[in-house]
């Protein structure tokens, strides 16, 4: 091939993974565009969390806990922000706008984790890992235990796309040389973004930079002493460490200020999805006998075995044993717990079986690269030609190019022999809309209600979580108890629980005095319950409220006066 020729091709295998990657990325927002078409209000209870500290910003009231009276905000509020303003700005009620938003929000999460792969591995590496991430999951697993695109707007999803972002941007700096102030700090405003979206993506974004910056500090150090390490590696790394501090304090300053971090309430971070409960460790340990994980293996060994590639190793090795630690950690605080020991975890299991995933498409994807490689070779030398790194001409990139595009449809292909990706749950949750409506959307009217006709202090007791989670919590008005993980881990849940159980009995034994005790000092103001009980017989009417609306099954009730001398 002549140069001009040479030069066209190799623009077009720059281009062609790129194409690639957003033809998959749009088949899979086709798809979420026709799952969330239509849906009025989400059924993920974090999104609710979200919901309700946006608006919390809407009344003018940030950083105010959504349900806890007096108390102020304990979630990372990104998400929230972005519900926020997206209904500030269009009208849409915040229930629709975080469905809305879900789609093209999420898009940010296999963005970065094409750039990040690329960063490491290259263009084809990135392309195949993609594929890996979009369509690779295990059946009915959700995002939120495996590392993928969800159409619906969740926190733990949408940080990834930050945390993908910052740790390519810590390796492009790191690989510049001098490492300058200025580029650092970059990196420390999406760490900062990173936090801001999500606490287990920071850490384990932070966790593996400090692996980084320490072995860059230590070849400094060889190379030019301490002086070297500080100015080459440690000093720019405590640079980007107090940009993003400075970044987060929207989020942390109330927290420093009212709580200093003082955890009271451990069970948010200890909290674990079944898919990753002690009990279910032996399923999850034979479940990762499968031909993905055998050729991430392949991909990890590729990456030590190449020169070009064991120059980046270092990131998604790190990766890899920081986020095997934190399940580990995980799975040794479920097991204390058994014996009545109390270990916070530092990232929930769950969070770090996501992180763990991830880094298990990166290796995939160097596997499937490593494989059309060497297919490329192999056909090379067939012809006559060379093989190897060393084939760098026209022909031979276009054929390491075809090679790798003929594994990426092999790849897609066996994924969705799998599994096709309209049929997984996330995917498939709406496509019963008469089912979904009852089911989610029926709440709606007490919801709007409730935001309409009570005070955003009002306090309301409930019998039952979901009521109030799934109700009041997107309402940002305060409940005089809920469960512990939607709870503040910075307040003494026990007492709010132990007076919520109190007004609760005081209520089936009539005991006014206990029940408006109580009541004052948790400042209740109105009751949400269900028009009937468990066995599907009418519920008795609370006693100490007075009905004030009825929708869907749900009734709301408003406290009534003392009486006197009560």
């Amino acid at each position: 091939m002549n140069e001009r020729t040479t030069r066209i091709v190799r623009s077009i295998d720059t281009a062609a993974p790129v194409l690639l990657a957003l033809a998959m990325t749009a088949y899979c927002l086709v798809f979420a565009l026709r799952t969330t078409a239509g849906v009025q209000w989400p059924y993920e209870w974090d999104a609710f969390r979200d919901i309700g500290a946006a608006q919390t910003m809407l009344d003018g009231r940030y950083p105010e806990d959504p349900i806890l009276l007096g108390k102020t905000l304990w979630y990372n509020p990104l998400t929230a922000v972005c519900n926020a303003v997206f209904s500030a700005a269009t009208g849409v009620p915040l229930p629709r706008a975080n469905v809305l938003l879900g789609p093209w929000l999420q898009l940010l999460t296999p963005a970065g984790f094409f750039v990040l792969a690329w960063v490491l591995f290259g263009r084809w590496t990135a392309v195949l890992a993609l594929a890996a991430f979009l369509f690779g999951k295990t059946g009915g697993v959700s995002a939120a235990n495996c590392a993928t695109y969800s159409p619906w707007l969740l926190a733990l999803v949408f940080a990834q796309g930050f945390f993908y972002l910052t740790l390519a941007g810590f390796i492009l700096v790191r690989r510049r040389r001098p490492a300058g102030i200025a580029w650092h700090a970059l990196v420390g405003l999406l760490l900062g973004l990173t936090f801001m979206t999500h606490t287990a993506p920071a850490i384990n974004a932070g966790g593996i930079m400090a692996v980084i910056t320490a072995a860059g500090a230590w070849g400094a150090a060889r190379r030019g002493g301490l002086r070297a390490a500080w100015r080459e590696a440690a000093g720019p790394f405590l640079a980007l460490l107090t940009v993003a501090f400075a970044v987060s304090l929207p989020y942390t300053w109330s927290i420093l200020r009212d709580y200093h971090f003082h955890v009271r309430n451990p069970w948010p971070g200890l909290y674990a999805l079944s898919y990753v409960e002690l009990a279910q460790l032996p399923d999850r340990l034979r479940e990762a006998l499968n031909w993905k994980n055998l050729l991430a293996v392949v991909g990890a060994g590729a990456v030590l075995a190449r020169a070009d590639w064991r120059r980046a190793s270092l990131a998604p090795f790190a990766w890899l044993a920081l986020a095997a630690l934190f399940l580990a950690q995980n799975y040794a605080s479920q097991a204390l717990l058994r014996r009545g020991v109390v270990m916070t975890a530092l990232v929930p299991g769950h969070h770090a079986a996501v992180y763990l995933s991830a880094v298990r498409w990166v290796f995939f994807g160097a596997g499937a690269a490593a494989l059309g490689q060497l297919a490329a070779g192999l056909l090379l030398r067939a012809a006559g030609g060379r093989g190897g790194a060393a084939g760098e001409g026209g022909g031979a990139i276009l054929i390491k190019g075809a090679c790798c595009a003929v594994v990426l449809a092999a790849v897609v292909a066996a994924l969705f022999a799998q599994r096709p990706y309209r049929d997984w749950p996330e995917m498939a949750i709406t496509r019963d809309r008469a089912g979904y409506a009852a089911a989610h959307e029926s709440k709606a009217a007490m919801y709007a209600w409730i935001l309409k006709h009570t005070r955003p202090d009002a306090v309301f007791l409930t019998e039952d979580d979901p009521v109030g989670l799934q109700v009041v919590m997107p309402a940002a008005r305060k409940l005089a108890g809920a469960m512990l993980l939607y709870l503040n881990p910075y307040v003494d849940a026990g007492s709010l629980l132990d007076d919520q159980r109190k007004m609760l009995q005081a209520m089936r034994d009539g005991d006014a005095g206990q029940f408006y005790e109580c009541a004052a000092r948790r400042g209740v103001t109105h009751f949400l319950g269900r028009e009937k009980g468990s066995d599907g017989a009418p519920a008795a009417a609370p006693r100490f409220f007075r009905e004030v609306y009825r929708s869907d099954g749900l009734v709301a009730c408003e406290l009534e006066p003392a009486p006197a001398g009560g």
